[in-house]
């Protein structure tokens, strides 16, 4: 996880950084951090519109309903 945020850390505009910033989505879905998944999946519909990951994202997004969007606004503004 943290090799995929160095990546898209030092090459933001990479050709592949959409696809680390989906892999990054995946794995901390995986490690039960889904408020976290869900900020990096809209980050990547903000960032990176036109990229073909920015439908996978939407689609995500899309699928696991408002309940992961409330997650990711509980999460940001317990912060």
């Amino acid at each position: 996880l943290g090799l995929l945020e160095d990546l898209t850390g030092r090459f933001p505009r990479g050709q592949l950084a959409d696809d680390a910033l989906m892999r990054e989505s995946q794995l901390l879905k995986q490690m039960g951090k889904t408020a976290e998944s869900v900020e990096v999946l809209q980050q990547i519909v903000r960032e990176y519109p036109e990229s073909d990951m920015a439908l996978v994202a939407a689609s995500k997004l899309k699928q696991d309903g408002n309940a992961g969007f409330q997650s990711a606004q509980e999460s940001s503004s317990r912060a």
